[in-house]
């Protein structure tokens, strides 16, 4: 009877969890928690987690003491999927006998955090833990997370990489918005997507690291997130890599947990981090530059300024000192001048603060320009705002020996017009190709259109008869109104007298009047009373009340801004180059004011009723000079 109790005994011990240590012989005292308590890793650790041994190299367990004098608190690093340190406080403690004194532990927990319920038993046998670790998920409920996806989140980031001994630790803002997936027919109000912006590590520049589509649950007052195996998109050199993430949001507070595979590294990312509500918008508010050489100040939109000035002003006068004020606390971090073809240049911080000018003169090209980098409170929210500077030319002389892309320098043609007939089903020429070309002696040649379709009928897009038109100005489209293309004109800071142009002109003839007909078609109509055609050549100073203002095809011949003009007053055919001297007279709409703003067009065109729609098929003025005085 003896012997069955014994063995009895020694069956009961070998179904306990954990062990304590022996000795070669049985002790005389029970073990007790102090003999338990340690850390136990690699060999002194035989790990089972849901029947798999050896889960994770990097596992180990501690068992320390517990505020109950009988109880031991376990803690379990690298065990929990997505937890680094799991505890489970007030474990069973106990000692058995058998041939040798043994104890035994046991504990449980569900957490809503890790959304697992963990049991751990096990044994403790000289120094070596033997512990099986069960895990149980716990569901979450579905939420809403609407309210979130403008949340943005601040704490400390953590990373460690395989192949760095010490971790990085840097400030980090994680930010909530509306999950997308082409894969959704409706973007899920419990799904999320998560992004860290401007991510740089070890002075690398990664771009935002983005996971979408995250899904969400509820357990308790936790929202539990989790994506496996999410490939992400970074800059090089890293490129694509594969990605693992959890995390919880509990009231304000969010962890988040990344465990990244990129270039054969391994990257943990361990984030904390409360909800911080940081202005994610920035504007230049005011930004204001006080100059006598300044004409005048456009701003486009919210991130350019033009600043608008004459090309003769001593660079002196351009050392300026703007001041200005961003919204919503943000700032300047840093002004840099650019220069097309040199190196930026960042400015000190007392040009920044105002403290000292600025010089403005460098900038002599249109590329050229000086940038002020704000930062808004978010410091991830950035704007550039931009000060260019417009120089108006102080002479209008135009030789016609340099062109740029299809128009001489400095000049503007109905090109960027004809250009689309071609799409409108318009036959074009096979010389020229277009109303304004460089002709083979170097002038400008400039030519009137009958415009055909291809199947030969009347087009009901543009007119039936078009003038070829070359001018200082701007060319911008106006489909309902093409003669409003043309924008005439130039600032002009002096009170011109003579005008000079070398010129000779083919008309052609008859001359035809485009009519709209009731089928909604343009029609070139015979004009009886004009057997040929004439050119037209005219200089004209009008006022204007800012520099943006201009003239068109519809009203520079009839405007009561215009108070001086010259022009050619013979436009009939001339066989050779002709050199004119037409002098400026009073329109009768003003005398000349220094005080005033003007703007000076010069407008050459191969049919002097062009602005009527009338003219000869293929009428060409050739113009090499053109000058005011």
């Amino acid at each position: 009877m003896k012997k069955n109790l014994f063995y009895l005994f020694v069956l009961i011990c070998s179904m306990s969890v954990f062990t304590a240590c022996k000795d070669d012989e049985e002790p005389e005292v029970p073990p007790t928690i102090e003999d338990v308590v340690a850390e136990y890793s690699g060999d002194n650790l035989k790990l089972v987690v849901e029947g798999v041994e050896n889960v994770a190299q990097d596992a180990k367990i501690e068992l320390a003491k517990s505020d109950a004098s009988d109880k031991v608190t376990i803690v379990l690093f690298n065990v929990v999927p997505g937890v680094n340190e799991f505890k489970i406080p007030n474990a069973e403690f106990a000692v058995i006998t058998k041939s040798i004194y043994a104890s035994t532990l046991k504990g449980e927990v569900s957490d809503n955090v890790s959304g697992y319920n963990v049991k751990v038993e096990g044994t403790v046998d000289e120094k070596v833990l033997t512990a099986n670790v069960t895990l149980t998920e716990i569901e979450g409920d579905t939420v809403n997370m609407t309210s979130f996806y403008k949340n943005v989140y601040k704490g400390n980031m953590d990373i460690n990489v395989s192949n760095i001994p010490n971790p990085v630790t840097m400030e980090q803002r994680v930010y909530i918005s509306k999950p997308y997936s082409y894969k959704m027919e409706k973007r899920d109000t419990a799904m999320v997507k998560l992004a860290i912006k401007n991510f740089a590590f070890e002075g690398i520049e990664l771009g935002d690291i983005t996971v979408d589509t995250i899904p969400v649950v509820k357990r308790g007052e936790v929202y539990a997130f989790g994506a496996e195996a999410r490939t992400l998109k970074l800059q090089d050199p890293i490129g694509e890599v594969i990605a693992d993430l959890n995390g919880t949001i509990i009231g304000e507070d969010m962890t988040l947990k990344l465990n990244i595979d990129a270039l054969g590294l391994k990257v943990k990312v361990d984030f904390q981090g409360g909800i911080v509500v940081e202005s994610q918008t920035i504007n230049m508010e005011e930004m204001k530059i006080e100059s006598a050489a300044i004409l005048e100040q456009k701003k486009t939109g919210t991130t350019t300024l033009t600043l608008k000035i004459w090309d003769n002003t001593p660079d002196k006068d351009l050392l300026l000192t703007p001041s200005y004020k961003v919204t919503d606390k943000g700032s300047v971090e840093y002004i840099l001048v650019h220069v097309a073809g040199k190196d930026d240049v960042r400015l000190t911080q007392d040009q920044i603060d105002g403290k000292q000018p600025i010089d403005f003169s460098v900038l002599k090209g249109s590329d050229d320009y000086i940038k002020y980098h704000m930062v808004a409170e978010d410091p991830n929210t950035t704007k550039d705002f931009i000060i260019k500077i417009e120089r108006f030319a102080t002479t209008m002389v135009f030789d016609m020996k340099e062109w740029e892309d299809k128009d001489p320098v400095g000049l503007t043609s109905s090109n960027g017009a004809a250009s689309l007939l071609p799409i409108m089903g318009i036959i074009m020429p096979e010389e020229p190709t277009a109303p304004v070309v460089k002709a083979n002696d170097g002038s400008a040649r400039i030519t009137t259109f009958k415009t055909l379709t291809k199947d030969g009928s009347s087009p009901s897009l543009v007119p039936a008869i078009t003038a070829g038109t070359l001018f200082n100005g701007a060319f911008s489209i106006d489909i309902t109104n093409t003669l409003k293309s043309t924008k005439f004109g130039l600032p002009y800071n002096k009170k011109p007298t003579k005008f000079s142009f070398t010129y000779k002109y083919t008309p052609g003839s008859p001359v035809y009047q485009s009519v709209k007909k009731e089928d909604g078609k343009n029609y070139a109509v015979l004009v009886e009373d004009k057997n040929e055609d004439q050119c037209s050549i005219a200089a004209y100073l009008f006022e204007v009340s800012s520099y943006d203002e201009s003239l068109d095809g519809t009203n520079i011949n009839t405007s009561d801004k215009v108070i001086l003009k010259a022009e050619l007053t013979d436009g009939t055919a001339k066989s050779d180059y002709q050199t004119v001297i037409a002098d400026f007279k009073e329109t009768g709409n003003g005398s000349y004011d220094a005080t005033k703003k003007y703007k000076l067009a010069i407008v050459c065109t191969s049919s002097k009723w062009g602005d009527q729609f009338m003219g000869a098929d293929l009428s060409s003025l050739y113009v090499k000079y053109l000058a005011v005085e």
